[in-house]
This record gives C-alpha cells, structure tokens and sequence, in this order.
C-alpha cells in the first residue's frame, strides 16, 4: 500500500521508491513486490535525482510550428524547447527517469543526434519529443534536432511501435563476439566501477553507450568469456548467475591470479571431498542456497562468492561468514584481492 505522505520516485526499468521521511523508511516496488531499503541509501538516490531533474509544465507560447508537412535539423536551445513544450497538449505521462537520463547525457556533452524527431501535428501539438525538450531545459545545453512539422495526428499512436534495442543488439551490430554474455557482463563492472554493485535496484542504469566504452576499452571481457566456456559452466548456472561467473573470473585473471581462479571455479563443480577449503565450503553455501526456500538475494551471494575467491587465491583455509547487509557503512563490500587491474 503506497501512502499520500511518501515520496514517490520513478526508477530505471519500472521500479519504485517511496520514501517516508517521516518515519524514516523506504520501499523499492518492483513488479508487483516490495521490499525495504536503507533510508540513508534511499536518501542519496532521491538527492542525486532532483540534480538531474525538474519537469517544467507547458507554458503558453506565441511560438507556432508549421502547418506545412516539412523536416529539417534544428538547434533547439532552452529558450526554444520551452516554447516547444507550450504546444505539448495531451501527452503520454512525463517519464522522470528517462528525463534525468538524457539530462545527464546532455550535461556530459555525449547527447547525439538521431533521425528520432521531435514530431508536431499540423493542427501544432507535440506528438513526440517531450522528454528530450525537458532535458534539453534541464541541462541548460543546446541540442541539434530533427524537428518534423505538418503531420497528420493519428500518427500519434504508431509513435515507438519499433522494437527496443537491447546493450546486446548494440554490441552485435558493433561487431563482438557472444554479445549477450558480453553486454551482462558489461553491466556489473559498470556498476562496480561506479562502486554501486551492492545497491541492488537503486543504481544508476548503464546505457548502451556505457557498454560499448567498457568492451571497447577490457579487450579482456571478450576473453574472459571464451574462457569460460572450458569450465563446466552449465553446472555452475544453477549455483551462480553466469554474469558473476564471468565477473569474478575476469577480476581476478586481470589481476594476476588466471591459474588459481581458474582452478577456483572448477573446483565448485566437482563433489567435495575436503569441506574446509574455501571452494568446498562456497559450494555447500551455494547448495543450500539453491534449495532454500529464502535464497541469498544475488548482491549478498557475489559478496560470498568473493569472499571465497579471496581466500582460495590467497591459500587461506579459514571459515566463511555469511555477508553483512549492504549498504552498511561500517561494512565494505567485499573486492577482488588482487595487486594490479587490467
């Protein structure tokens, strides 16, 4: 049940954050459920938001498109998508999160144009393009658009009938190898550079253009893939997520530990005859974990998972504990124990 005293706030891929700042209290809906978050992290996400983002109501306007079916690129400054917005008069709801999304492309000067146009009918309504104007008034930046006038209205409902492109459709068209296992796992080092991978919904989505600078400049993701495929795989997916697989496989091969991550994996697929060695013990946390009725959310389950890896490549054989709640200030997210990055 949501209440009229939270603060609502829109997140990427159709989550929800309600905060009660009353009660110092926060909810992620996602899907039809709901769970608690930290009230500080929650905080920290609502502030970085209202930076990116205000939604600016449409304001009355002496500015006209043409009634003329005609195309053309156009510099559209903040002064002029505001008067744009003016004729932007029964519209789909505004989408907060893509607003601060594209502001922040625009800020970071990595906006680009496209052949998407900011649409009028001829009777001079916005048909598409309220989202980018929001931004470009966000941002305070100028930006170069395909502006299209004159068109009939009932195109208004075969706007963005094409099909979504995917972080693996970009990859793919760029050329990659296994684009789909490459763009996943793009995604958690995104987040793990950001230092975001234990926020589990509240963290900032990696765009397309974010997957293809990071294949572009880890050769290494590509091979840590290929390399995988000569571990029995199959039999570690219904143990661990194959992103983290390949994760954990390419953070410590890039710092210098191949052979004993290597060994490390294999060894979670075979039977345990020695139950003390790190693998061993991770192995029977992760079979539990998968015939438990209340399994290890996936962020506490890397941080075992690491955890093990550390011990393993270090040559410890000490117990392994079960991961802290994260975020928690007085508790870091457990990190690769490696001495150089690749």
């Amino acid at each position: 049940m949501i209440t009229t005293a939270e603060i609502q706030i829109e997140l990427d891929g159709g989550a929800l954050l309600l905060i009660d700042h009353g009660r110092k209290a926060a909810r992620l809906h996602k899907e039809d459920a709901a769970r608690r978050v930290p009230y500080d992290e929650a905080v920290q996400v609502q502030a970085a938001g209202e930076q990116l983002l205000q939604v600016f109501a449409p304001e009355p306007s002496d500015w006209a498109p043409s009634e003329k079916e005609d195309a053309s690129f156009v510099a559209v400054t903040p002064a002029l998508a505001r008067q744009m917005l003016g004729c932007n008069r029964g519209n789909r709801p505004v989408g907060r999160t893509q607003i601060a999304r594209y502001t922040r492309l625009m800020r970071e000067g990595r906006w680009r144009t496209t052949s998407d146009a900011v649409a009028f009918s001829k009777e001079g309504r916005l048909l598409n393009g309220q989202h980018r104007l929001q931004a470009i008034l966000n941002s305070g930046t100028t930006q170069t658009m395909l502006v299209c006038t004159g068109l009939d209205p009932a195109v208004f409902h075969f706007l963005d009938y094409g099909a979504k492109r995917t972080g693996r459709d970009v990859l793919a068209v760029e050329g990659f190898s296994n684009p789909k296992e490459l763009a996943a796992l793009c995604r958690i080092v995104f987040d793990w550079q950001n230092g975001q991978v234990h926020l589990a919904g509240l963290q900032k989505k990696a765009l397309h253009d974010d997957l293809l600078t990071l294949a572009r400049a880890f050769p290494s993701l590509g091979k840590t893939i290929e390399a995988c495929k000569t571990v029995a795989l199959h039999a570690l997916n219904e143990l661990i997520p194959w992103p983290y697989t390949f994760f954990v496989h390419w953070a410590y091969t890039s710092g210098g530990y191949g052979g004993a991550i290597d060994a490390f994996l294999e060894a979670l697929t075979q039977d345990i005859t020695d139950p003390q060695t790190p693998a061993s013990q991770l192995r029977r946390r992760l079979i539990e974990n998968r015939d438990s009725e209340s399994s290890l959310k996936r962020t506490k389950l890397l941080a075992l998972v690491i955890q093990a890896a550390n011990l393993h490549v270090l040559g410890k054989r000490q117990r392994l504990r079960m991961p802290t709640r994260f975020p928690d200030p007085c508790v870091a997210f457990p990190r690769p124990d490696v001495t150089k990055a690749s």
